[in-house]
């Protein structure tokens, strides 16, 4: 099955008005919006922001429902470990180009659920997941 160039347009659309209804909450809430869409050679961070002194690396999921029904699933269920997995080395990459600077990081995830009226739901999960639980080792039988 092909994604045509109409249904990419349509999902970039979508996770831009993601990206900015998470930008705004973030903003809302006391971080500072350090870059955006940050693109490395390993991955592309949504939002890097400042919480305090913590160096905060942003995914975010959004959801686009047409109809009022009750969820089915929640945009975070998309985000696979090996999502994780470009996103931590992603922010690895971005830590070496600033010099590896001694600052607190920390991995979160915003779910923004959006309907034809626009946001309807905005979830934020600090600490969503560790670097450590993304590239633990797989037992020795695998």
């Amino acid at each position: 099955m092909q994604i045509t160039d109409r249904a990419k347009r349509w999902s970039r659309r979508i996770g831009r008005a993601g990206e900015n209804t998470a930008a705004r909450m973030l903003v809302s809430r006391g971080f500072e919006i350090v870059l955006r869409n940050c693109r490395t050679p390993r991955a592309e961070i949504d939002i890097i922001a400042r919480d305090g002194v913590t160096l905060v690396f942003v995914e975010v999921k959004t959801l686009f429902r047409r109809r009022k029904r009750p969820f089915r699933f929640r945009p975070m269920d998309n985000l696979s470990l090996h999502q994780k997995q470009r996103i931590v080395r992603g922010a690895g990459y971005y830590l070496r180009a600033l010099g590896s600077p001694a600052i607190p990081i920390r991995f979160d995830v915003v779910e923004v659920i959006l309907s034809p009226f626009g946001p309807e739901a905005v979830f934020h999960h600090p600490d969503a997941f560790r670097r450590e639980t993304v590239f633990r080792r797989r037992p020795a039988f695998f």
